[in-house]
C-alpha cells in the first residue's frame, strides 16, 4: 500500500471518531440503531461480495488499494470495527465503551500510521517499537483526560488494548482491541468500585 493510500485509510478509520463522540450528545438507543444499521451494510456488502460475482469485482476495483491483502478475500477491518463499536455500546457503560473505540480508533490508529510511514526497528508480530510506543503513549493520554476513567483502571485497560494488540493473531484488531480494553475496564471498576 502506498504512503498516499494509507493515509487516507487512516483518514477514513479516524472518522469513525463520530461514535465515541456521538455518544456524548445522543441517546445510547440512537447509537444503537445508526451503528446497527451500518454493521447491517457491511455485513451486507460482505456478504454480497461472496455470492455475487460482479459485485465483488466492482467492490474490489473500488476499494482495493485502500485494502490490506487479506481484506481483499476476507471481512474487511471496517467492518469487524462496526461490529465491536456496536457490541462495546450495548454492552459495556457509556464511559468504557468511549474508552475501548478511542482506544481502536485513535491509539492503533496513530500507532499503525506511525509504525508503517516511519517505524523502523520492528518488535512483536512486525510491529515497530515507534508505532507501539504512540499507542501506548496516545491510550495512556486517553485514559488520563477521559473525565469518567479511574487511571488505574484506564492503564489496565489500555496494557489489555496493547497486548491484545501485539500477541493475538488470526482476529482483526478492529475487534479484539475494543473488546479486550472493554471488559477489563468494566471488571476493573467493578473490583475498584
Amino acid at each position: 500500500m502506498t504512503r498516499r493510500n494509507e493515509l487516507v485509510r487512516k483518514l477514513i478509520h479516524f472518522s469513525t471518531l463520530v461514535i465515541p463522540l456521538g455518544m456524548m450528545i445522543l441517546p445510547r438507543r440512537t447509537i444503537l440503531l445508526v451503528l446497527g444499521f451500518a454493521l447491517l451494510t457491511a455485513v451486507i456488502v460482505e456478504i454480497c461480495r461472496r455470492l455475487f460475482p460482479g459485485f465483488g469485482a466492482w467492490f474490489l476495483k473500488r476499494t482495493s488499494p485502500l485494502l490490506r491483502k487479506h481484506e481483499e478475500h476476507r471481512i474487511t477491518g471496517a467492518t469487524f470495527l462496526f461490529l465491536s463499536a456496536f457490541i462495546s455500546v450495548l454492552v459495556f457503560r457509556e464511559w468504557i465503551a468511549q474508552v475501548a473505540l478511542l482506544l481502536v480508533i485513535i491509539s492503533d490508529g496513530l500507532g499503525a500510521l506511525v509504525g508503517k510511514l516511519w517505524g523502523r526497528k520492528t518488535s512483536i508480530k512486525g510491529k515497530t517499537w515507534e508505532g507501539s510506543a504512540v499507542f501506548i503513549i496516545s491510550g495512556l493520554l486517553i485514559v488520563f483526560f477521559h473525565p469518567a476513567c479511574d487511571i488505574r483502571v484506564g492503564i489496565l485497560g489500555v496494557l489489555a488494548a496493547f497486548l491484545v494488540e501485539v500477541l493475538v493473531t488470526g482476529l482483526d484488531d478492529n475487534l479484539t482491541i475494543p473488546l479486550a480494553a472493554g471488559i477489563v475496564l468494566e471488571a476493573g471498576t467493578r473490583l475498584i468500585g
